[in-house]
């Protein structure tokens, strides 16, 4: 799963939340894509921000390193919102979920035929996604389920 948002977004709440589901992490702060358009470990520790003001610094295990390639299923644009009770999402057309990645890539302005190229790819198979989510625990199950229940094809637009 991709997760496309700016500081703020609650980027790494979910990615913490998503391993304390069991999922397995391979980037919190940066989506590494080979040409391919597999998603590659980026091990660094995950940045969490405490009600203080303060950054937590979580460390990643050093077996991620060495974690093979994988498709990506799912990409959501989510923003969190406090006092939402649950997580909303709509489905959106890979031409959506495209520009939401490009959006988000760091040589969008460079190589942009060749990131476009990719990221097409990948959003042409995965399922695509935007919306609000409340707690971090409770929308990192939810899409867990959603993933495993009805990976579905895209929408056609």
């Amino acid at each position: 799963m991709l997760f496309p948002g700016s500081s703020y977004a609650g980027k790494s709440s979910l990615a913490l939340a998503f391993h304390r589901a069991g999922a397995t992490i391979y980037s919190d702060d940066l989506a590494v894509l080979d040409r391919q358009g597999l998603l590659t470990p980026y091990p660094k520790a995950i940045s969490q921000r405490l009600a203080e003001g303060k950054i937590e610094e979580i460390a990643v295990p050093e077996w991620c390193r060495d974690l093979p390639p994988v498709p990506v299923t799912m990409i959501a644009g989510l923003r969190f919102q406090e006092d939402s009770p649950e997580l909303r999402v709509e489905a959106i057309s890979p031409g959506q979920a495209s520009l939401m990645l490009l959006d988000n890539s760091l040589t969008g302005a460079t190589k942009y035929s060749e990131d476009l190229t990719v990221i097409a790819s990948i959003c042409a198979t995965a399922k695509n996604l935007k919306g609000i989510r409340g707690d971090a625990d409770l929308a990192a199950g939810e899409l867990l389920d959603m993933l495993s229940t009805d990976p579905g094809p895209p929408p056609d637009r």
